[in-house]
């Protein structure tokens, strides 16, 4: 997503720009990924997994272009967009294409609120977090 700030690659995006999005650093996906194995009580169960804190799209974009010191080409577009394109994969018989646009538009229409890391990351015996927003903040 820095890159397509930073070149000022154009950026379509569907549903709202105030749809909060949940962002977790892979390193902290793959400690809860262990520790789901090392810890008892999480074991049989599902957990929803987030990062600490959810930015609005508009505000992460914006605070990617500040740290890379360009305004982000982004178009946030309707989700009845989204929808014409996934039809039209349909009827052309494209299956991935009709996949991932399905995917993106259910994406696209959540407005799940974040899981409560803290509780999660307890059962975990206390997996550490980083916030995204002020872990972007670092490079500004």
């Amino acid at each position: 997503m820095a890159r397509f700030a930073r070149d000022r690659i154009p950026v379509r995006q569907f549903g709202p720009p105030t749809l909060p999005g949940v962002y977790l650093f892979t390193d902290e996906l793959a400690e809860f990924a262990v520790r789901a194995h090392a810890y008892p009580a999480t074991w049989g169960q599902r957990f929803d997994i987030s990062g600490r804190s959810a930015l609005t799209r508009e505000a992460l974009w914006a605070l990617l272009g500040k740290v890379v010191g360009r305004v982000p080409l982004v178009k946030f577009e309707p989700v009845e967009v989204l929808t014409r394109l996934r039809v039209e994969a349909e009827e052309a018989g494209d299956r991935g294409l009709v996949i991932r646009l399905a995917r993106e538009e259910v994406a696209a229409q959540m407005e799940l609120g974040a899981p409560d890391m803290a509780a999660v990351s307890e059962s975990f015996g206390g997996v550490e977090q980083r916030d995204l927003g002020e872990w972007l903040r670092t490079f500004l």
